[in-house]
């Protein structure tokens, strides 16, 4: 988050020296040049309770508390905290009687490595000095229940060097065969994620160990009740994942249970998938589709039509459909005016640069 404020500096110190400007100000007894009105009408209507949260050493980064499909699930229920790099456990609330309390969240492997290894303190806190408060295996991420009350996680269960031989491309997982993600990185990374389900009826957990990295998710309105994830990478790791998460829980089998695909753009028009498509490393052929290596941020599934949707962070920006078709991940298409362009820039680069090199040779010969 500092990183990405940062480029918002201009000469003068940009955004990070007006809050700290406003911030001294603030200090010395300034207050807002307005006053705003009190509500009024409606407005008065609304009432916000504000609670305190686990504890001071706590980051909250998201909860939890029903299944968005259907919003009656775990009605006044508990809800569940998300503290990412923060913690090693899950806050929960109950917001009836305001207690507040930590269940320990696991991890399936004991070598997952901890966040401590990508976060070190570079300096001293004014609260804390430059003891180190964060410190997580779980690195749970956004949490959502589904009907029966379970809480999903993207959360890491296990060390990123520890992916199942199921997501190369000698798998009999198609997806894996069709776009195989075998990196196996050593250390902690922030966005390699899996699945993690608590069940508060058992207090047990379980894994979905996914090939994919996983980041924020939301489930679809279908039989199957599909999990859809997006990932943080980019490049390489550009892709969308799914779980069946009925035949997860039925079969406990991981592999079979899931899918993933890059985004592919249909730029030869012919209105389907096409392997063999364009890269960045390779020549461009205008017969082929393209692979646009940018992942999404957020994902949704839609009701309408079954495409799930999200955001892409590159400048500009632009939002993204994917259809994943009768047969995903052979039939999955992505589609975005930004990405047909992006596409077709990229072609139309390539082929300047084939015929630029093509008229060197001439000219050398």
């Amino acid at each position: 988050m500092v990183n990405a404020i940062s480029r918002l500096d201009t000469t003068d110190g940009g955004q990070l020296a007006l809050f700290s400007d406003w911030t001294d100000r603030i200090k010395a007894g300034e207050l807002p040049h307005e006053t705003p009105p009190r509500p009024s009408g409606v407005e008065r209507n609304i009432v916000v309770t504000v609670r305190e949260w686990a504890t001071p050493k706590h980051y909250l980064h998201d909860l939890a508390i029903t299944d968005k499909r259907k919003p009656t699930v775990n009605a006044k229920g508990l809800i569940y905290g998300a503290t990412e790099l923060g913690s090693d456990d899950i806050p929960v609330i109950d917001p009836r009687t305001n207690k507040k309390w930590l269940i320990d969240a696991k991890v399936r492997d004991a070598d997952t490595p901890s966040s401590l290894l990508g976060n070190p303190v570079v300096d001293p806190s004014p609260y804390w000095g430059s003891e180190t408060i964060w410190n997580s295996r779980f690195n749970a991420h956004t949490p959502t229940l589904d009907e029966t009350g379970k809480i999903y996680f993207a959360a890491q269960a296990r060390a990123p060097k520890s992916a199942p031989a199921f997501c190369d491309k000698t798998s009999s997982l198609r997806s894996a065969q069709l776009y195989p993600l075998s990196a196996r990185p050593e250390g902690f990374s922030g966005g390699q994620r899996q699945v993690t389900i608590y069940d508060p009826s058992t207090k047990q957990f379980s894994f979905i160990d996914t090939c994919f990295s996983s980041h924020h998710l939301n489930f679809a309105e279908d039989t199957n009740n599909t999990l859809w994830l997006n990932t943080l990478g980019s490049g390489d790791f550009a892709v969308v994942g799914w779980v069946n998460t009925k035949k997860f829980l039925e079969t406990g089998d991981a592999a079979s249970s899931q899918g993933w695909t890059p985004l592919i753009v249909d730029t030869n028009g012919n209105g389907k998938r096409d392997e063999g498509y364009n890269e960045r490393s390779k020549p461009v052929d205008s017969a082929k589709d393209t692979r646009v290596p940018l992942n999404y941020y957020s994902i949704s599934w839609s009701p309408s039509d079954g495409s799930v949707w999200g955001s892409s962070l590159a400048f500009p920006g632009h939002a993204v459909r994917l259809d994943p078709g009768k047969n995903p991940p052979e039939s999955a298409l992505a589609k975005s005016t930004r990405f047909r362009r992006l596409a077709m820039a990229f072609a139309a680069r390539m082929s300047i640069a084939t015929a630029s090199s093509k008229r060197r040779s001439a000219a050398a010969t």
